[in-house]
Formats: C-alpha cells, structure tokens, sequence
C-alpha cells in the first residue's frame, strides 16, 4: 500500500500498476484459501485515497483530473492511439530484439500451463505485468522518445520472468548467464555505457534553452522582458526571468485542451499547437526559428520541422499583420533574430537598432 501511494505520486501510470497489484493479490489469496482476508483491502484503501486526493489537487490546481502532459500529448482518437502503440511495441522489438525470445517463452509456457490447467501464481504475476505494459502504449499511442521508455522499466522483470521460466525447465546455470550476457548487449546497455546515448540530443535541447534564456535575460533590461513563445520549454523556462509560453501544450492548459484529437500527420507528442490560440496569446517573441549571432543577419532561418509543428503559421496573412522576422541589437549587444510582434517591436526605445528581414525555410 505504501509504496503503490508512493507510485501514484511519481508516475501517473502506476495508477493502473497499484489496482493490478491489488486485484491480483486478492486473486492469489483467494486461490490458495478460497476466501478474501480483510488486510487484502488495506494497499486498495492507500492507494484510493491517494489517488482521490491527488486528483482533488490537481482539479483545485488547474481543473482537470489527470496531468496536463496528458492532454497535450494523447488524443482521443482510440483507432489513432492503437495503431501508434503497435508501431512503438514494434520499434520496442527491433531495438532489443532479445525481448522476442524473452516475450516468446513467457508466452509458450502460460500457453502450455492454460492448457494443462496448471499456472502457478508466478505465472500468474508474470501475465498481469506483462498485459499492463504492452496496453499502457496501446491506450496512450506510445512516446517519441528514443529507447522506449515505456518499457525500460520492465525489461527487467521481463528477463527475471525467463530466468524463472527457464530454470523451472532445469535449463543450468551457463545458459542463464548467457541469457542476460545477450540480453544486455542486444538492448545495447553496455554500448551505451561506453558510447553517446541517443538521449543525448534531449539533453543538448536542454541546455541550448537555459543558454538561450540566460541570453535574453541580458539582451532585455529586467522591466521590459517579452513574453516568449517557445517549442521546448524544459529549460527555456527554468532560466528565463520573463514569461514563456509553452506552445505544445505542457505548460499551457489552454493549448493543451484545444482539441481533444490531435491532429494527425504531426510527430507524435508535438500536435497540439492550435493556430486560434497562440493568436489569443500572443507571445511578444515566437521561437519557430532565430537565436543570437555576433553579426549582423539577413534572413531568419526556420527549420521545415518547426515550420510542420507550427502549421505553417508564419504563411498566413494574420500572422505577418501581427508579425514580422526581426533582427534587434541593443548598444553593443549581439544581434537577436526572431519572429517579434510588431506591437512589442513598436514599443522598443531609441538604444536598439531594428531590422527586418526575410524568412528562409531549411529543408528537412
């Protein structure tokens, strides 16, 4: 009970973990006494009134039941959902492909055990978690993230689920050690201990943000910060001193409640800029493309993958009445390119220098 209410407080999918452990633990008394003890209700009880009272939080804090990171990034679009997560399992497979002979003999053996009628409570656990982590992606549509991180979690078990399998066939000890020796190389584990993760670009998006914002910080004296509109607001937004906006919808409860179905065609995760709203927000500075440069610019170079993010806004004729790409320098300063509003332009004094130039798209 403790540590599923501890669960539910770090990742929302535990939400379907800690009522799984629960039914299945009060599956498992049942079984073996043909009765349900009383202390079987105590992990249901924790983890209920945990869940009620962080949901109460969050309807008091920004009025819906579930994270916001949800609405941003699952749509409602069941079909859509299904189809992505096949693909992410998919992916999941091709990356670590020892997992197929891992899922394959956990399969056979509770097939052979149905089939003789003799599953063991093991098996038993074993076919619960394995059900819960392949639906969680079929619901939700998966994740763009390298390495599938819905699965880190479980690979794990996974492997000790076959070594379990594997040792109740009296397969010995060397075959064992094989299986996990394979399964870390093939899951590349170990060369990416010693090599660059492909996690690594997350990070570098990270810092590019802090540095971005930390520019702006002295590029703008402390009254007269704009309000920012941005793709990645992880640490765009930690460093910042003004307000950002969050146009994916993560930190924007608005954008993110939009619309329920996201559109399709986009990145998964990525389709929840709605055009109508950053219209009614209106950041001072749009981040679909510009940064810093020590000389003076002629074009603001966007990239053809933010532009498909964006819906090709920056085309539209409201879009160039309500903005212009901007180039800006303020005494000595470097130069800062961007999308400005021209009313935040307007408002800017005699010591920054001004330029508009023209916009230049980067193929993918």
């Amino acid at each position: 009970g403790m540590l599923g209410s501890l669960l539910i407080l770090c990742r929302p999918e535990a939400m379907l973990w800690g009522y799984a452990a629960c039914f299945l633990s009060a599956f498992l008394h049942f079984r073996s006494t043909k009765k349900l003890p009383i202390h079987a209700s105590i992990p249901f009880l924790m983890i209920t009134i945990t869940l009620m009272g962080l949901i109460a939080w969050r309807l008091y804090y920004f009025g819906y039941p579930l994270p916001n990171t949800y609405y941003a990034k699952v749509s409602s679009d069941i079909v859509t959902n299904a189809v992505s997560g096949i693909k992410y399992i998919a992916k999941f497979f091709i990356q670590v492909p020892i997992m197929l002979i891992v899922m394959g003999l956990i399969v056979f053996d509770i097939l052979q055990s149905m089939k003789n009628k003799t599953m063991s409570s093991m098996q038993w656990i074993i076919l619960i978690f394995a059900k819960m982590l392949f639906i969680i992606p079929i619901v939700t549509g998966g994740d763009h993230f390298e390495l599938s991180r819905f699965f880190q979690s479980g690979i794990p078990l996974l492997l000790m689920s076959a070594i379990c399998i594997s040792s109740r066939w009296s397969m010995n000890r060397v075959f064992m050690i094989a299986i996990v020796f394979v399964s870390m190389v093939s899951s590349r584990w170990i060369i990416y201990a010693c090599t660059q993760t492909p996690l690594a670009h997350e990070w570098s998006i990270a810092q590019e943000g802090r540095l971005q914002s930390q520019a702006l910080n002295e590029f703008f004296t402390e009254d007269h910060l704009p309000v920012q509109g941005v793709l990645t607001a992880g640490g765009t937004a930690y460093t910042y001193h003004g307000t950002t906006i969050d146009l994916l919808g993560l930190n924007n409860v608005a954008m993110a409640h939009a619309e329920s179905v996201k559109q399709k065609g986009i990145m998964k995760n990525h389709a929840s800029f709605v055009p109508s709203i950053f219209y009614a927000q209106v950041p001072d500075l749009f981040w679909m493309g510009g940064g810093f440069s020590s000389k003076e610019p002629s074009a603001l170079e966007i990239h053809a993958f933010n532009a498909h993010i964006f819906h090709q806004i920056h085309k539209e004729e409201r879009f160039k009445k309500l903005y212009g790409a901007f180039a800006i320098q303020h005494g000595e300063e470097r130069w800062l390119m961007a999308f400005m509003s021209r009313r935040f332009i307007s408002s800017l004094d005699s010591t920054y220098r001004i330029k508009e130039i023209v916009v230049r798209e980067i193929p993918l």
